[in-house]
């Protein structure tokens, strides 16, 4: 599945350590516009827009490229690393973009 060319960049300058990422928000903006530190939400049916780390949620991602019938790998917990590419077959994640 090709890379979206819009991702949801999160406002973290009003997170906090008990703000729940439901209550952030977020803007739609150029893929080519995230640079490190950014924070990006993906939720099922989304590619990983760019490789980083994850800080919040639980997933389920394709092994391969988001083909039917291909494995697929359950994330979950903090400071995962995750590759640009790979499709979220469930669930959401929030992903600190690489440098």
């Amino acid at each position: 599945m090709p890379l979206s060319t819009h991702v949801r960049l999160l406002d973290a300058s009003e997170a906090g350590s008990d703000s729940p990422i439901d209550k952030l928000a977020f803007e739609i903006v150029l893929r080519s516009r995230l640079k490190a530190g950014d924070l990006v939400l993906c939720t099922a049916g989304d590619c990983i827009p760019a490789d980083g780390v994850v800080v919040e949620g639980v997933a389920s991602i394709a092994e391969g490229d988001g083909k039917a019938g291909e494995p697929v790998q359950s994330l979950t917990g903090p400071r995962l690393r995750v590759q640009r590419g790979r499709q979220l077959v469930s669930g959401y994640l929030v992903v600190q973009v690489a440098a």
